[in-house]
């Protein structure tokens, strides 16, 4: 299997290194990645990485990860993160968005294992125990992060479709209040006919515009609609000025949306009895980022597999037993370590961030709630040293 994997990691490096797969032109870029042969050998080669983690890694300690679906569509989904990088403004996408930087940081973190993957598998001549314990750890957080970049992705689609139904409804809502002033202004001016025509012509398309409402979420569509159509009732009504609008949009518009990834892993942990594959794959994948941004791996992953015992916490979250005082010794030892390795313009967000927990703590907040929390801010805050790192490492190799 290690040479069918060689064979597929050199043609994959040779696509990632064809002389269109840039930010020079678009189309010959999409031509690339449209290609079926590329899709294929980018399939096979994810399928086969699955293979042999599971034959090597997972029957052996049963390992648990969530398993990515590689279909077509995922793959498209796995080119869709070079799109983003090097055709930002052709994807329409905006850098102030949460879930768009959510998606960006994810696939940052998930770029760099494949890379690694890649120049592991390509470089490689002798595939001792060594080498195979490498490249199991780093498909292991490959396919993690690829399965959240999946999932991210998902909710950057969902943001997208969020803004067309409240686009359709402020259409919908335009057409009945530029009714209303043709009543106003012009009274009994117009004969009846004209006025009935009007009127049938405005409904026609409110009726159009309900139906690509509908089109686009048939489960909550009219629900969404309704509540888009309060806000600018109300903000016509009550005279708000454009600030206090947009906030009530944005809160409207989070409160529309699906739930986000933290939010079903919430979801997950608070059901009876709790579900904890989704966190406890985090927790692991949180480790492997740490291991990755230290020096002395070794001597680290020793020292953190002992204060974040992964097992240990697994069960007593199963059985409603994981205490405050287990959790605070987690996140001051990760602080610390954070504190340690992040570059310094990053202090003064992990001071709010650690301020935040804090004053949680202090609450006797839902321990749950406080898991979350913890997990979804040292998650981006660790991918983030990861990317420095790599990128150094990227740079330094230019100059040598």
């Amino acid at each position: 299997m290690e040479q069918e994997l060689k064979k597929l990691s050199i043609q994959v490096d040779l696509l990632i290194n064809h002389k269109d797969f840039n930010t020079k032109d678009f189309l010959k870029f999409t031509k690339l990645i449209s290609k079926s042969e590329n899709i294929k050998i980018l399939q096979s080669f994810f399928l086969l990485l699955q293979k042999y983690y599971e034959e090597n890694e997972r029957k052996k300690k049963k390992n648990k990860y969530p398993k990515v679906d590689i279909t077509l569509v995922n793959i498209k989904k796995f080119f869709s993160f070079y799109t983003i990088l090097f055709y930002p403004k052709i994807m329409n996408t905006d850098t102030k968005s949460i879930t768009f930087k959510n998606l960006k940081s994810k696939g940052y973190t998930m770029k760099i294992y494949f890379l690694m993957i890649v120049n592991l598998i390509k470089n490689e001549e002798v595939w001792d125990d060594k080498t195979k314990m490498k490249l199991l750890l780093r498909v292991g957080g490959f396919m993690n992060n690829y399965s959240e970049y999946i999932l991210r992705f998902n909710d950057w689609k969902d943001m997208d479709k969020e803004y067309l139904i409240y686009n359709l409804t402020k259409t919908y809502y335009n057409l009945e209040t530029d009714f209303r002033e043709i009543e106003i202004k012009e009274g009994n001016k117009n004969s009846k006919e004209l006025y009935e025509l009007t009127k049938k012509n405005v409904e026609s398309e409110k009726n159009k515009t309900m139906r690509k409402i509908i089109l686009l979420d048939k489960k909550n569509g009219e629900e969404k609609f309704k509540s888009y159509y309060e806000l600018l009732l109300k903000r016509e009504e009550y005279k708000e000025k454009q600030e206090e609008f947009i906030d009530k949009l944005v809160l409207s518009f989070q409160k529309n949306m699906k739930k986000s990834f933290w939010d079903i892993m919430k979801q997950d942990l608070e059901k009876t009895p709790p579900e904890t594959l989704n966190f406890i794959n985090n927790l692991k994948e949180l480790i492997n980022t740490i291991i990755s941004c230290v020096p002395n791996k070794v001597e680290y992953r020793e020292e953190i597999n002992r204060v974040i015992d992964v097992e240990l916490i697994d069960q007593m979250i199963k059985h409603n037993v994981y205490r405050y005082e287990d959790l605070v010794k987690v996140v001051e030892y990760v602080n610390g370590l954070l504190w340690k390795f992040q570059s310094p313009s990053e202090d003064s967000k992990t001071e709010l961030y650690e301020k935040e927990i804090k004053n949680m703590i202090q609450k006797d907040d839902n321990i749950i709630e406080v898991l979350i929390f913890f997990l979804s801010n040292v998650m981006e805050k660790f991918e983030n040293i990861l990317l420095l790192r790599y990128k150094f490492f990227e740079n330094k190799k230019k100059i040598n």
